[in-house]
């Protein structure tokens, strides 16, 4: 009998025993109430063993569970590796007392097991049920942790807990040291968005123990690493080696506590992100002088500089008055340079970064372009093209080109109205045109109020 329940505990039951209830056979008549009960309790941990160590057998021999699951399976099986020591040790018991060991004996070596069999396979029950994955299986180990009194119990959820977090942590670090996401399985709460070469921050990955402002920063650490890190026209990495050691040790001190200290955690990830921010400031700001091509794109795709771009749309007139051409955005550039000479600014660096471009005339476009679908091009360099994107100039255009085909308009009216006063008009021309003139008047009006509106209220 004691064989059979030795070997029920690590789910190998015997005649006596029901492999499907683990439960003792109904036709043992020599045993007394008391004991089968108790037979039963001790056996019936071998269901939970058996459930646990098919699903480590499941998890180990299935590659594409994931990293997180196949840390939680490594975590459990260290446990069972505890629980089969431990059946090792009542075996030796036996032996040495010739099989006489109390039932009471084997219950006192098991009663840690009888609170923690339960737990572990209700966990198991819902990630399965669940299928959660990545943070998602963190969080659910962290709640039932922070929700559990029991000592044996605690120990052994903190083991699985430490187990899945040295993968978070391992991820953090590749993520925040070296900006790189390390998640061949897409379990980690940062992703690349679509085919672009940007990346984002999926807040239903986010584990419950922090919270979104702190993954927040996680983001922005890692990104402003990877940002200016990875860059295509060189540079120097915006850590230093200090800082590198610096983040990992604290990384590291980090995964190695028994239980996760959130203020611990935050005070650590914003240190980092000072760090940070103080390196990007320096590199983009300072080095790349980020002010002075937010002043050239203000000046120029935004049209602050409203001396230059008359003289431009006044020595372009004519020829933005025909269709365009094959050659039309040759020569729209040279007037462009001719007016940048008038104005002082051909020998500006930042000026030299803008060329116009004519894009194809789309459907959409207003009948007033006449066809010019005129963008300007400025040319980001590093590291201020890591602040400011291609979209982002791309919405500085879409205001260009409102405010140069309005200030076309603004400029045929006044052409319009200089003409007419340059004509000898008798009285009753005069009468005629009356009603055009006032239509004139008021459409400038307009487009005046418009245009400040746009360049002084807005802009």
């Amino acid at each position: 009998m004691l064989v059979e329940v030795l070997l029920s505990l690590v789910g190998h039951p015997g005649s006596l025993i029901l492999p499907q209830s683990f439960q003792l056979a109904s036709d043992l008549n020599f045993l007394h109430e008391g004991e089968r009960n108790v037979i039963n309790r001790i056996v019936a941990l071998g269901s939970s063993y058996t459930t646990l160590a098919a699903f480590i057998a499941r998890i180990f021999f299935e590659q594409d569970q994931g990293m997180y699951l196949h840390a939680f399976a490594a975590g459990l099986n260290t446990l069972l590796d505890d629980y089969r020591s431990l059946i090792s040790k009542m075996e030796q018991e036996a032996l040495e007392s010739e099989g006489k060991i109390p039932l009471t004996r084997m219950q006192a070596f098991l009663e840690e097991w009888f609170l923690i069999f339960p737990v572990l396979v209700e966990v198991v029950a819902k990630m399965e049920g669940q299928k959660l994955k990545g943070g998602q299986i963190l969080g659910l180990v962290y709640q039932e942790l922070t929700e559990c009194g029991i000592p044996c119990l605690q120990s052994a959820l903190e083991c699985l807990f430490i187990s899945c977090n040295r993968v978070w942590y391992d991820q953090l670090t590749s993520w925040m040291v070296y900006g790189l996401v390390t998640d061949p399985y897409h379990e980690f709460f940062i992703a690349r968005e679509g085919t672009s070469e940007s990346y984002g921050l999926l807040a239903d990955r986010v584990p419950v123990f922090i919270s979104l402002q702190v993954a927040d920063s996680v983001f922005f650490v890692g990104d402003s690493v990877r940002l200016l890190s990875f860059n295509s026209k060189g540079g120097a990495p915006i850590l230093s080696s200090g800082d590198v050691l610096t983040f990992v040790a604290a990384l590291r001190s980090l995964a190695s506590l028994p239980v996760f200290n959130i203020k611990l955690f935050e005070n650590v990830i914003g240190k980092m992100r000072a760090i940070v921010a103080a390196h990007l400031r320096n590199r983009v700001v300072v080095e790349g002088q980020l002010a002075r091509h937010l002043h050239a794109l203000r000046d120029y795709l935004l049209m602050a500089k409203g001396d230059f771009w008359q003289a431009f749309i006044t020595e372009s007139r004519s020829l933005l008055s025909l269709a365009p051409k094959i050659n039309a955005e040759h020569d729209l550039n040279i007037l462009f340079q001719q007016a940048a000479g008038k104005n002082s600014l051909d020998g500006e660096d930042l000026f030299n970064k803008c060329v116009l471009k004519l894009n194809k005339a789309a459907v959409t476009d207003p009948p007033f372009t006449g066809g010019w679908n005129i963008r300007l091009q400025y040319k980001l360099e590093w590291p201020v093209d890591s602040f400011l994107k291609r979209e982002d100039l791309d919405k500085y255009n879409q205001i260009f080109r409102f405010m140069f085909h309005l200030k076309r308009i603004q400029l045929e009216l006044q052409c319009a109205w200089a003409h007419l006063q340059r004509k000898q008009l008798n009285k009753k021309e005069r009468a005629e045109l009356m009603t055009s003139w006032i239509l004139r008047k008021n459409m400038s009006l307009l487009l005046d109020n418009l245009s400040f509106y746009f360049q002084v209220g807005r802009i």
